[in-house]
């Protein structure tokens, strides 16, 4: 899995980087950080395990295939869509 690496800009208050990292996949899977489940980072990738959905470390914190993601934990959904769509861009101009 190769992944390339992304941190969105922020105004006003600063989110940590990893907070604000995503990456894509050679095949165009984007991965978001786990806390925008709204539960914590490990009981996510306990779910990803079961599900056998692929994980990645970006500075000592999991992130996960956004459509996953959005579809096991609801509260994400929008924030997901959203970096989906940062991506799409992002890929349409490399």
């Amino acid at each position: 899995m190769k992944l390339e690496w992304f941190v969105m800009e922020q105004e006003g208050r600063k989110l940590p980087e990893w907070a604000r990292a995503f990456a894509i996949e050679d095949d165009g899977t984007v991965f978001v950080p786990g806390v925008l489940s709204g539960i914590s980072e490990d009981e996510v990738y306990l779910c990803a395990c079961y599900d056998a959905t692929p994980t990645a470390i970006y500075k000592n914190h999991r992130f996960f295939p956004s459509k996953w993601l959005a579809s096991e934990f609801s509260k994400s959904a929008e924030i997901c869509e959203i970096i989906d769509r940062k991506a799409s861009e992002l890929m349409q101009t490399t």
